[in-house]
């Protein structure tokens, strides 16, 4: 806590989910969800959206280069940023690590890292998450009026408080034009569409619990005392009000004559598939992602099912890769002093079987050779394989690599 007191003189501390706390300019929250809210609706179809792009956006494939003489590209072999991410720490392989990366960045827009370094060294030897609805941001109040980050500051359930140095924390955003040193994500962002999906779906629920009957009253005809009244408002707001209570039916006593009243309308008279439907377009919309990818369509079949991938390779997982690189290249990898090393990840294949197998046909002995193509494919090379033919009977155009003469079939 010693560096806390240290610092504190000097810099706002961004408490954002604490409404008690002050903040260095008078910043807007998105929405009313806090943090902890936003990672609670990892559940129904925002667990089933997001898991599918963390899934996929986890398997990024990362090479490091430094550049050589002449603008080549010359591959690191033994990158220490790369081998550090295969094994992250003692808990979290790399796949585990970017999934819940990945997935933070979607729920809260933001990610966390704490990079340890060794006690020796001043280089990162493990990386771990930090829960992003748990960690606040310091910023000055000198020298500027927009204010710099310094460090932060990590909540934890104790009460207890953890100070970072500005350098042991590497913190991934997306855009937020209401509050520049935090992240807004698409479940902020959609919090109405959200939010008429959860009301629809426990309307029927609750609907249905309730033997989908109507919601009404029994209520009372004659006169009655203010203590009687005072004592059934109370009942009905305790019993009744709520999207927990749809279907109820109130009832009254101490009477002698009761009658009922219908409140609201039958389940058939609300379109709730369609509320459902548009709320679920809505949410997806959100995303960016594609209908058929979450197999929301009559039609699915292998070639909608490669379109609607190869839409959410380009519309989401490559711009979320462009930045997470951005990210790694200009605040972890200097950390190092790396001289000029830098990452870049393998593009997804948007081609289907097909669409490659055609394009090897077309290319093969014109472009390409046979084990250029083998290459490609994975395959290991076949001899002769370095030449190109032509059509006729398949005579062999120049030399084999190997030196060695190749005979001519007599025509």
């Amino acid at each position: 806590m010693s560096m806390f007191k240290n610092i504190k003189k000097s810099i706002t501390k961004f408490f954002l989910g604490n409404s008690t706390v002050g903040s260095l300019m008078d910043w807007i929250k998105p929405g009313q969800w806090n943090r902890t809210k936003l990672l609670k609706q990892y559940v129904s179809k925002i667990y089933a959206v997001i898991s599918i792009i963390a899934e996929n956006e986890a398997k990024i494939s990362l090479n490091a280069f430094k550049e050589g003489a002449g603008g080549k590209e010359n591959q690191v072999v033994n990158s220490k940023f790369i081998n550090l991410l295969r094994k992250p720490n003692p808990d979290y392989s790399q796949f585990q690590f970017l999934e819940f990366h990945f997935t933070f960045m979607k729920l809260v827009g933001e990610s966390f890292w704490y990079l340890a370094s060794g006690r020796r060294s001043d280089k990162p030897v493990e990386m771990y998450l930090l829960r992003p609805d748990l960690m606040d941001v310091s910023v000055s109040t000198e020298g500027n009026n927009t204010g710099l980050v310094t460090g932060y500051v990590l909540n934890k359930p104790d009460g207890t408080k953890i100070t970072f140095d500005k350098n042991e924390i590497v913190h991934f955003k997306l855009p937020n034009p209401e509050n520049p040193y935090r992240g807004l994500g698409p479940v902020a962002a959609g919090k109405v569409y959200i939010e008429t999906e959860e009301y629809a779906s426990k309307w029927t629920r609750n609907a249905l619990l309730n033997s989908g009957r109507p919601s009404g009253i029994l209520y009372l005809k004659g006169v009655i005392s203010d203590e009687q009244f005072k004592r059934l408002k109370r009942n009905w707001e305790r019993e009744n009000n709520g999207i927990d209570n749809v279907g109820k039916t109130l009832f009254l006593k101490g009477a002698d004559e009761v009658d009922f009243k219908k409140l609201g309308m039958e389940m058939q008279e609300v379109a709730l598939k369609e509320m459902k439907d548009m709320s679920t377009d809505d949410i997806l919309f959100m995303f960016r992602m594609n209908k058929a990818m979450m197999g929301i369509t009559d039609d699915v079949n292998k070639a909608t099912s490669h379109d609607a991938y190869v839409f959410m390779a380009e519309n989401i997982i490559k711009p979320d890769w462009d930045r997470f690189i951005d990210q790694v290249n200009q605040f972890i990898l200097p950390l190092w002093q790396n001289d000029g090393e830098y990452v870049k990840y393998k593009k997804p294949t948007l081609k289907s079987d097909a669409d490659r197998l055609e394009e090897d046909k077309a290319l093969i002995d014109k472009a390409k050779t046979r084990n250029e193509i083998r290459t490609e494919r994975g395959l290991d090379p076949m001899p002769g394989g370095d030449l190109l033919y032509v059509e006729i009977n398949k005579v062999p155009i120049g030399t084999d690599p190997s030196g060695q003469k190749m005979l001519k079939k007599k025509v």
